[in-house]
C-alpha cells in the first residue's frame, strides 16, 4: 500500500501561505492563531499543520484536530483531506477508516487529488470498505486525471494488469508516460517492463534496458534488479557480469551472493557458458565474500 500522508510539504506550505499575506515564515508561525482565531480556513489549515508536525511548537493532537475540524466545517478541503489522514493513520485519534473515508470523500469531492488517491488505495485494501478493485481504479483514474503522478503510475499499472479495468497496455503506456513526464522513477521502470515484454509496444530490450537505467540512476531497486538481470543475460546490452552483480548488491546483497554462485556453478558445469574452472572459483570466492554459506563451504573444500 502506498497512502499518501499530510507529512510531506508542511514548511512548503507554510512558505506559501505566508508570501501570499505578504508575512515571513517567522511572521506567519506568530500571527497564525490570530488568523486562526479570527475565521481564516487556510490559517487554522496550517496551525492545525503546524501542532500536527511539531512545527515551532509542540506537537499537540488535540490543537491539530480542533483547528482542522473548524477549518474543514467552513469547507476546506486541505483540512478535510488531513483529518481523513489522522483518523487512517490513528494519529491522535483512535483509527476509523469509516471517519477516514468520510473525510476524504468530503475533500475529494471538492477535486483534492490526493484524497482521491488515498480513497482508491482504501478499495484496493479494503480498509473499512468491502475490497473493490473497480472502485479503486475510478478512484486512481481520477486523481491521475488531475495530475496527480503516483496515481497516475498506479492507474497504469491497474491497465497493465487488468486489475479493475479491462487490460489495455496503450492506456497504460499513456498513464506511465505522464507520470514520467513529472520524473516517476516507478513509471520509468514500468516503461522497461512493457518494452521488455513486448506490452503495446514493439518488443525492444535496449528501450527496456534504458528505461531501466534510467529508473536506477534514481534509485529504483526493482528497475536496478531488473536491468542487473539483463546485464547478467546480455540481453540489451553487452554481458557484463560485475555490472550485474553491483546493481545487485544496490537492492539487497543476498541477491548479489545468490548470482555469484549461480554463476560459479555455471561455470563449474559449463551450462549456459564455457566450462572454466578458474573463473568459477573466482566467483565462488566472490560469492562467499558477500556472505553466501554454500559459497564459503565450496571454497574451503576446494583450498
Amino acid at each position: 500500500m502506498s497512502l499518501m500522508s499530510c507529512k510531506q510539504s508542511m514548511v512548503y506550505k507554510l512558505a506559501v501561505l505566508g508570501l501570499s499575506l505578504g508575512l515571513s515564515l517567522s511572521a506567519l508561525a506568530k500571527d497564525l492563531s490570530t488568523m486562526a482565531i479570527q475565521g481564516s480556513a487556510q490559517a487554522q489549515t496550517q496551525l492545525a499543520m503546524r501542532y500536527l508536525e511539531g512545527a515551532d511548537t509542540k506537537q499537540n493532537y488535540v490543537q491539530a484536530k480542533y483547528w482542522l475540524e473548524q477549518a474543514a466545517a467552513q469547507g476546506d478541503s486541505a483540512a478535510q483531506y488531513n483529518l481523513g489522514w489522522m483518523y487512517m493513520d490513528g494519529a491522535g485519534v483512535q483509527q476509523d477508516y469509516s471517519k477516514a473515508m468520510a473525510w476524504y470523500l468530503k475533500a475529494a469531492n471538492q477535486g483534492h487529488a490526493i484524497a482521491q488517491y488515498n480513497i482508491g488505495w482504501m478499495f484496493e485494501d479494503g480498509m473499512g470498505v468491502e475490497q473493490d478493485y473497480s472502485e479503486a481504479a475510478k478512484w486512481f483514474e481520477k486523481s491521475a486525471t488531475l495530475g496527480f503522478v503516483d496515481a497516475q503510475n498506479s492507474i497504469g499499472v491497474r491497465y497493465a494488469k487488468g486489475q479493475g479495468v479491462k487490460q489495455d497496455y496503450s492506456k497504460a503506456l499513456e498513464w506511465y508516460t505522464k507520470a514520467v513526464n513529472q520524473g516517476s522513477a516507478n513509471a520509468m521502470t514500468q516503461l522497461g517492463v512493457l518494452y521488455y515484454h513486448g506490452h503495446g509496444v514493439e518488443q525492444d530490450y535496449v528501450k527496456a534496458a534504458e528505461w531501466y537505467r534510467k529508473a536506477a540512476d534514481q534509485g529504483d531497486t526493482n528497475a536496478q534488479y531488473n536491468l542487473a538481470m539483463m546485464y547478467y543475460e546480455g540481453e540489451g546490452v553487452p554481458q557484463n557480469y560485475d555490472k550485474s552483480m553491483a546493481l545487485l548488491k544496490k537492492v539487497d546483497p543476498r541477491l548479489a551472493a545468490q548470482a555469484q554462485y549461480s554463476l560459479a556453478v555455471r561455470y563449474a558445469q559449463g551450462t549456459g557458458v564455457p566450462q572454466n574452472d578458474a573463473l568459477s572459483k573466482a566467483w565462488f570466492k566472490k560469492s562467499c565474500d558477500s556472505g553466501h554459506p554454500d559459497a564459503c563451504t565450496h571454497t574451503q573444500d576446494s583450498n
